[in-house]
């Protein structure tokens, strides 16, 4: 249990300095992006998921006894987590300009 507390103190603490380096660096519209940008990463990777990763527990989690239907549920998360991964990254990927270009504080 102590290792698990130290592992999340020690990424709190990195996590922390991160913040603090990139705010000295790019001052508060540069964290701001960084908010906006973790914030898209977080939705596009909930959407993407569509819940493969619980369901696919639940699914293996039930047919404990049957191997068969196991590597059945792990194929089909595989190949469902591929294609979903393509779909997503064409989705990311196909604006024309991407907001990483866009200086902070200007408009668009």
């Amino acid at each position: 249990m102590l290792v698990i507390g130290s592992t999340q103190a020690v990424n709190i603490v990195i996590s922390i300095l991160r913040i603090k380096v990139l705010a000295v660096l790019v001052g508060p519209a540069g964290v701001g992006l960084l908010g906006l940008y973790t914030s898209l990463q977080s939705t596009v990777g909930t959407l993407a998921g569509l819940g493969l990763g619980t369901s696919g527990v639940r699914d293996i989690a039930a047919n404990k006894d049957n191997l068969a239907a196991q590597s059945r549920v792990r194929t089909v998360l595989f190949t469902a987590g591929l294609v979903q991964g393509a779909i997503a990254m064409v989705l990311v990927c196909s604006p024309r300009e991407s907001p990483g270009s866009i200086p902070p504080g200007d408009p668009p």
